[in-house]
């Protein structure tokens, strides 16, 4: 973002010159104007974002693609990032929790403490999911 602008006009200039691209020009203008640092994806490995891994591979292999490890991740997970992995022949970073805070969330609320209010279903969220996405993405600019 430019100092002084409106955040609102720059995403609505940016959202003009993408409409009119197909996808692989999209990744290279995105890869193009974030000159200042990395540009990351972040994948859950959800159907749309297995769409997006496989654009990312083909047309802007420059893009890094994260995933968030939140220790809770079912072996289905686990699978399809390895199956993406060997089929692209490239890692996806994993960043994960700070075991400390995640041990003492456990050891004060119990295993699936996160079930017993809305307050400690933020809590473990915090520690598990948002704590390392602000890590994750820390010096990417898009």
């Amino acid at each position: 973002m430019i100092a002084g602008s409106d955040p609102i006009s720059e995403v609505e200039s940016l959202a003009a010159q993408l409409a009119p691209l197909p996808l692989p020009q999209r990744l290279q203008l995105a890869v193009s104007i974030a000159c200042t640092g990395a540009v990351r994806f972040t994948t859950s490995f959800g159907l749309e974002d297995q769409v997006i891994t496989h654009a990312i591979m083909l047309n802007a292999p420059e893009i890094e693609i994260v995933t968030i490890d939140t220790g809770r991740l079912f072996p289905e997970t686990h699978d399809v990032w390895a199956e993406t992995e060997a089929h692209y022949a490239r890692r996806i970073r994993a960043v994960s929790s700070d075991g400390q805070k995640v041990e003492g969330f456990v050891a004060q609320n119990g295993i699936n403490g996160f079930r017993d209010s809305i307050e400690n279903r933020l809590a473990c969220c915090g520690i598990r999911k948002g704590e390392p996405l602000r890590r994750a993405l820390a010096d990417a600019s898009a």
